[in-house]
């Protein structure tokens, strides 16, 4: 990872991954390990916890939540879901937190989904339920 951090703005992880990555299973070491290779942006997946997210602005973990719910048919293609809705909200000028916010939603609807295609779902149906969930963030 180390080679790698000039070229890298934001890492996703899961715990999992973040303890390979910084040799530590605390949260909050860990992004400081990221953040003093030099990288400014963490995001750590939580299942159905939500995610953690921390930047090198402010050095701190925030927790954005995500409401529990019974999966539908499993849990196959949430974090790909999870990772290209953050990936589409930084890319259209959405701060962190409201990136993983809409990235929790996006995961919470593949979660459950009963159909493979899920018409209803629009970017601006899942931003509104991601401010909601924004708002509610806290500190860890």
């Amino acid at each position: 990872l180390a080679r790698l951090a000039d070229a890298l703005d934001l890492v996703t992880c899961n715990r999992a991954e973040l303890r390979q990555l910084s040799g530590t299973s605390s949260l909050r070491r860990g992004a400081q390990v990221i953040h003093k290779l030099g990288i400014p942006a963490l995001v750590i997946k939580d299942g159905p916890n939500g995610a953690v997210f921390s930047t090198s602005d402010d050095n701190q973990l925030h927790l954005v939540p995500v409401e529990r719910m019974e999966l539908a048919t499993g849990s196959v293609g949430a974090g790909d879901s999870f990772n290209a809705g953050l990936l589409y909200a930084l890319a259209n000028a959405k701060r962190v937190a409201v990136a993983v916010a809409f990235a929790n939603q996006i995961a919470r609807a593949v979660l459950g989904a009963t159909d493979r295609l899920n018409v209803d779902l629009t970017a601006a149906s899942i931003y509104e339920t991601a401010v909601a969930d924004q708002v509610r963030a806290m500190e860890v």
